[in-house]
């Protein structure tokens, strides 16, 4: 084959608003890797995060390969592009990688149980060719090489049950699991620089037609995470954390602000490691940033992950860079048995994450938490003394619904069984689209109920986070500060108040009020979003009465 065409995305549903309008960087690293590892072959490369516009390029540009990412918003939507290629060719490659997948991030052994749900999960989608399951620069990379050596042919592949390294695939009769020898992490001999094994996407001009205004750049100085958090699919990566140079970093940013700087668009950009802020290189990279500001007033806001520790450093660097970072940071609950449970016990005392806030309001930003509901452990009882706590300090209070991802240590069946999960799926919000005459729906699996918090419960606080959310809005500040300083009256009593009153109107069936029926129509939605099993979701929605798709 004279030249090998590759279709690479990071496809993104725009049927209401679009999930995310970030640089699609990752991929932008298995581009240049690829070309870099493979020199020998011809490849002609194209980027997208439109799904019809990846469509149209598998009609007209008729690409080879294909190799997409796969997460929770997006993992429908990416096998939905794959299958519709192979119904226009089956011997188009189909590769997807990333978290949306039972073995996790960066493992190297799996046992049974997860063997058996990745063995499951392929089955659900055979126009899979190959899951990259180690990092997707590396393995993206092998399971191409075996394609070429296997003159061009994923049929052939198939037939000789052929595994490629750091990937996973069925056999040809689809009825085991092919697991390819695990790839360590790029750079492990030098975690200092050894990213830089991947030329730069940027500097090279791989993602320049991103670099137009509507997207926000997006960086990953370091890879990996020191922390086993279970509700986090990261929580299980047990590799080194390995970096970019600070020097490959400064020539990227310095690229993309020369670019960025001609448009009127955002001048945002985002840092996408787990903790940036927490290292030494994070420090070095202020310094250039600095710069950046002074000389360019770019970049005018600077999102990251907040790191889980050595908070006086990231507020050093948040004052060095005219307080233009986005620093926050999700306790998830302040019930220490929890987060003793949940791996997180030794990141913030409840003291320290109180005083943690109060300085971001000294910084003139606006505190806020994240709690999760039901975590392990976690009760009607203790939420609620988690929300006291917190509200009572001044602090907005976000909730959430648990999700059980599959690469998370709460997604897994061990952890299922141990605290009596119950599952339900919904919809992620927005996800959702019509692609070559085919509904596509990207959905999660979400708890709803374990051993400390009833199905009941766990709808109850769901009304109380409503409460909560709606008296926060900044309309309501001057009903806060008359509360608290004038009336001496604590915040959350204020609230309760009210969520007891509208919980005995429901007990009573007195619903007449406006604001009560609105109140409990949001009780109803959080119920009616719920379903038994993904069947049923596309079950009820593929009723034209359900949905407007067009």
């Amino acid at each position: 084959m004279d030249k090998i065409k590759v279709l690479l995305g990071d496809p993104r549903h725009h049927t209401i608003g679009v999930h995310s309008t970030y640089v699609p960087v990752g991929v932008g690293y298995i581009a240049t890797y690829l070309m870099k590892m493979i020199p020998t072959h011809n490849f002609d490369i194209k980027i997208s995060v439109d799904p019809d516009e990846i469509l149209d390029l598998i009609d007209n540009w008729k690409p080879n390969v294909l190799g997409f990412s796969s997460y929770i918003w997006n993992s429908n939507l990416s096998y939905r592009l794959c299958e519709y290629a192979k119904e226009q060719n089956k011997e188009t490659l189909c590769i997807l990688g990333g978290p949306e997948f039972p073995s996790g991030t960066g493992m190297t052994n799996f046992n049974s149980v997860v063997k058996k749900n990745c063995l499951d999960y392929l089955k659900e989608k055979p126009s899979i060719d190959y899951y990259c399951y180690s990092d997707g620069e590396s393995s993206f990379t092998s399971v191409v090489n075996e394609y070429i050596k296997n003159n061009y042919s994923p049929t052939k592949m198939k037939k000789d049950n052929l595994a490629a390294k750091g990937a996973m695939n069925l056999n040809f009769d689809n009825n085991k699991l092919i697991v390819g020898a695990p790839i360590l992490r790029l750079g492990l001999s030098n975690k200092v620089d050894g990213r830089d094994s991947i030329p730069s996407p940027y500097t090279s001009g791989m993602l320049d037609k991103f670099l137009n205004g509507h997207f926000i750049p997006s960086f990953e100085t370091a890879r990996g995470c020191p922390f086993f958090c279970t509700f986090c699919d990261q929580g299980l990566d047990q590799n080194k954390i390995v970096s970019f140079s600070t020097q490959r970093m400064c020539d990227e940013l310095d690229y993309v602000s020369d670019k960025i700087i001609k448009t009127s668009g955002t001048w945002s950009i985002a840092f996408h490691d787990s903790n940036w802020g927490m290292y030494k290189k994070d420090l070095e990279l202020s310094e250039h940033l600095l710069k950046l500001i002074n000389e360019k007033n770019w970049p005018s806001y600077i999102e990251i992950s907040t790191p889980k520790n050595k908070k006086q450093q990231i507020f050093d660097i948040d004052k060095k860079l005219k307080y233009r970072v986005q620093v926050g940071l999700a306790q998830q609950s302040m019930n220490r048995d929890t987060l003793r449970l949940i791996q997180r016990d030794n990141i913030f005392t409840n003291e320290q994450y109180i005083e943690f806030i109060k300085e971001l309001e000294r910084r003139k930003k606006v505190p806020g938490c994240e709690l999760i509901i039901p975590l392990p452990n976690e009760s009607k009882q203790t939420y609620y003394d988690s929300t006291k706590g917190l509200l009572d300090a001044g602090v907005s209070v976000g909730t959430y619904t648990l999700m059980m991802l599959q690469g998370a240590e709460l997604g897994r069946d061990e952890a299922i069984k141990k605290y009596d999960m119950k599952a339900k799926w919904r919809i992620v919000p927005r996800d959702f689209g019509n692609y070559r005459e085919k509904k596509v729906f990207d959905v999660e699996r979400v708890c709803v109920g374990t051993n400390t918090m009833p199905y009941n419960d766990y709808l109850e606080c769901r009304r109380f986070s409503f409460l909560i959310n709606l008296f926060t809005y900044s309309v309501f500040f001057p009903l806060k500060k008359l509360i608290k300083k004038e009336l001496n009256i604590s915040f959350f009593d204020f609230v309760w108040i009210i969520f007891q009153e509208l919980e005995k109107n429901n007990k009573q069936n007195k619903l007449k009020s406006t604001f009560t029926k609105l109140y409990f129509e949001f009780s109803n939605e959080s119920e009616s979003e719920l379903f038994e099993t993904k069947k049923d979701i596309y079950d009820f929605y593929s009723k034209k009465e359900n949905n407007k798709i067009n």
